[in-house]
């Protein structure tokens, strides 16, 4: 991933609801897995999935927005747009 992708990306994290950016940054920059974070959030994990794969799309969606390419796949870090990855 480029500077400029990676530096696009991380605004577009740090622009999120604190919530949101919070179960971003549990999966994608401190590597817990799923069940890991359901049981820190209290939530269950089917919901922490669903919601990483929401944010997973709608950052892909920023991204594109914001004219940098960015597929989908590579965005795994990412409200009442969720976004969620399961992994």
């Amino acid at each position: 991933m480029s500077a400029n992708v990676r530096e696009s990306l991380r605004g577009a994290v740090m622009r999120l609801e604190q919530a949101d950016r919070l179960l971003v940054l549990l999966h994608y920059a401190d590597g817990l897995q799923i069940g890991e974070i359901a049981s820190v959030l209290d939530q269950p994990a089917e919901d922490v999935s669903r919601r990483l794969d929401d944010l997973r799309w709608r950052l892909a969606q920023v991204m594109r927005d914001a004219s940098v390419s960015a597929n989908p796949a590579e965005v795994k870090p990412v409200a009442d747009d969720g976004v969620a990855a399961s992994g």
